[in-house]
């Protein structure tokens, strides 16, 4: 890798053209390949790391750190019946933590995930008993749970309690041959309302066939669904996306915009995403 690309550059120049205007005209027009050759540079330090990756877990910690921008912790367990717990996993990022440790670990291996977001408090109820053999713990939420709010809705829709809610299910299919364990569908599917988000919801990483359903408030005025947050994977990669839609499970009529009409009651849509040409 070149540290320093004008240096490099007037060591090459012969001595009556080696001046400061020339080294910065070429050290311009070189700025493509520059950036291409970082890119590579780190391309190629990344593959290195995966190709040498193991399933110790030192490696795992690496990757998951790596991967993640932040400290993760692998605790090993017995095997009874959890083999190891990862620690610190931000519970927007389960999809792609486990998706690096279902690739990595040994199979058979069983593990689970403790977030760094979430916090769970428990307490007897009843008394306890210390010469018991056995123990039952029930556990429910005491507050109310909700996803990680992902948008801010408008608090000025005009919403109209009397209607029925409306529910919208968008059906997504991976219209492609190419079905290896990081090819698939990634992304999200957001509901809009005159150009505002309502609600969205994400797609599991590398998926192949999924339903979302969203349920929402009656609102005369209607909603739509929109997709531009949908990607195409193939071998863990992101590629040209191509999306086609129907209100017709057989995909007659496909359109292929990626926001659908405005519908004022209950809708499926179903969605084939393939990678493109």
């Amino acid at each position: 890798m070149i540290g320093n690309w004008l240096a490099y550059i007037y060591n090459l120049l012969p001595l009556a053209v080696r001046q400061p205007r020339v080294g910065l005209l070429i050290s311009v027009l070189l700025s493509p390949a520059k950036t291409s050759i970082n890119e590579l540079t780190t391309y190629i330090a990344d593959a290195r790391l995966r190709s040498a990756a193991t399933w110790q877990v030192m490696w795992l910690e690496k990757l998951l750190s790596d991967a993640l921008g932040y400290p993760i912790t692998i605790i090993e367990s017995t095997g009874l019946p959890i083999d190891f717990i990862v620690s610190g996993v931000s519970y927007t990022d389960e999809t792609l933590a486990r998706g690096l440790l279902d690739r990595y670990k040994l199979a058979g291996k069983s593990y689970v995930l403790t977030f760094a977001d979430i916090q769970i408090e428990g307490q007897w109820l009843n008394p306890v008993c210390a010469r018991t053999n056995e123990a039952s713990l029930v556990g429910y939420w005491v507050h109310s749970v909700c996803v990680k709010q992902l948008f801010t809705p408008d608090p000025d829709l005009d919403l109209d309690p009397d209607l029925d809610p409306i529910t919208f299910k968008v059906i997504l299919n991976w219209d492609s041959s190419q079905q290896g364990q990081l090819d698939g569908i990634t992304g999200s599917v957001k509901i809009m309302r005159r150009s505002t988000q309502v609600d969205l919801k994400m797609v599991t990483q590398y998926s192949k066939g999924e339903t979302l359903t969203f349920t929402l408030p009656g609102n005369a005025q209607g909603y739509s669904a929109d997709f531009n947050g949908l990607d195409a994977v193939l071998g863990g990669a992101g590629v040209v996306t191509e999306i086609f839609w129907s209100e017709e499970q057989s995909m007659s009529n496909p359109q292929t915009t990626k926001e659908t009409g405005v519908y004022s009651v209950s809708k499926t849509i179903w969605v084939n995403v393939s990678p493109g040409g």
